[in-house]
């Protein structure tokens, strides 16, 4: 056998065999988790990383019906907070990014009201993330109760599991949106201003949406997912998720 062919029938011998990390990520938060793993595995090549985008309340139910991921990404901290009093993982939840709440049109509505513009008669349906399925809802529900507007506006609100660019995109004249404010800076979204198509929610009006990782057990003895969750939490990273519109000071 040659030299060559050797080197050959090795490489793919140890392709077959490289490395895989499974990681679940709620749906919020997959965008920038996916710049992050581009990034990460230009440093690492052979490693191979599953992702599992689903939401909350499908995370839930896969982890406790025994679906195996080395580790979770995700907005649900009262869950990997479960987990980890249960003996389910190796860390308790970590935060590596916080997200904040803004106020979306596809039009150009008058914000200086801010909050306050919900009432309007011209506002007909307000979007936001279903309460049930991820903290953005509840932290919604909590800036609009602190600005006093949460009990006349409550009946226009209309809920969604998640948001998209097609859906924000295409938003009526008398609609508008309470999203989370990465979903903006994602490529397809980034030809809406701020200031003209959307603004911030003062994060003073709601507790902080921190985004969690957490390290299960099935994660433990492989190394390559221990260098991907390190990443997560490195100084490069969170100059992705700086990109993304996330907080990483908290």
């Amino acid at each position: 056998m040659s030299k060559k062919l050797f080197i050959c029938i090795l490489l793919f011998s140890v392709s077959l065999f490289a490395a895989e990390i499974k990681v679940a990520v709620s749906d919020n938060e997959s965008y920038a988790i996916e710049e992050v793993i581009l990034e990460f595995k230009k440093q690492h090549r052979d490693v191979k990383v599953k992702v599992t985008q689903t939401s909350n309340k499908e995370l839930r139910s896969s982890v406790n019906g025994g679906a195996s991921y080395d580790f979770l990404i995700s907005d649900d901290r009262d869950f990997l907070e479960s987990l980890y009093k249960n003996g389910m993982s190796v860390t308790e939840p970590l935060v590596y990014a916080v997200d904040e709440l803004a106020l979306f049109s596809a039009k150009e509505p008058d914000y200086n009201k801010g909050l306050k513009l919900l009432k309007d008669a011209s506002i007909s349906k307000v979007l936001m993330l279903d309460v049930n399925a991820t903290i953005y809802g509840n932290s919604a529900i909590e800036a609009m109760r602190r600005e006093k507007v949460y009990e006349q506006i409550k009946q226009k609100i209309s809920f969604v599991d998640s948001f998209s660019d097609s859906l924000l995109s295409d938003l009526a004249e008398n609609e508008i949106a309470i999203i989370q404010k990465s979903l903006l800076y994602m490529p397809s979204l980034k030809k809406f201003k701020k200031d003209k198509n959307w603004i911030e929610i003062c994060s003073k009006l709601y507790t902080p949406i921190n985004q969690n990782i957490l390290m299960l057990k099935n994660g433990e003895n492989n190394k390559e997912a221990k260098l991907l969750y390190d990443y997560i939490l490195s100084e490069d990273a969170k100059q992705i998720f700086k990109n993304f519109g996330y907080s990483t000071e908290w």
